[in-house]
């Protein structure tokens, strides 16, 4: 998969936070060297793991975190599952955005209801990254 450039609309912001704002979920080795460079194009420190299990301690224990972008389907624990582990995890008033990833035909947004993306592989990468845009900035981003 050919990966949009940055020079697209991603300004590199000079004294931006290197706290890492998203984290990337899939439990398939192919599919984080193929998606890691796209996400990031976005956050640079964006982190990457296999584990649901870790991915929500991580997700816990690293409050700059703003969205998790994760598979659907994985060995030890559906991204639903690991979703809903999260959303009752972390303290109010912090907030955690997601995006759902699937290789099934299950991306009906009744299913997963208006506020969660979901995104059948392979994605459209200048879809995926609006809606990244959406999640981190509430908007897409724009370049002067």
């Amino acid at each position: 998969m050919r990966m949009p450039s940055l020079a697209s609309g991603y300004p590199a912001v000079e004294g931006a936070d290197s706290s890492p704002k998203i984290l990337f979920v899939d439990d398939k080795d192919d599919i984080f060297s193929e998606y890691q460079e796209l996400v990031e194009t976005i956050d640079p420190c964006s982190l990457c793991e296999s584990d649901p299990i870790r991915a929500i301690r991580t997700v816990c224990g690293t409050h700059s975190l703003q969205l998790v972008i994760t598979d659907l389907h994985m060995s030890n624990m559906d991204g639903d599952a690991m979703i809903a582990r999260i959303r009752e995890a972390i303290p109010a008033p912090r907030s955690v955005q997601f995006i759902l990833l699937t290789g099934g035909m299950d991306v009906s947004p009744a299913l997963w209801g208006a506020d969660i993306p979901v995104f059948q592989k392979p994605i459209d990468p200048s879809e995926f990254l609006q809606a990244v845009e959406t999640a981190l900035y509430g908007r897409r981003q724009s370049v002067c």
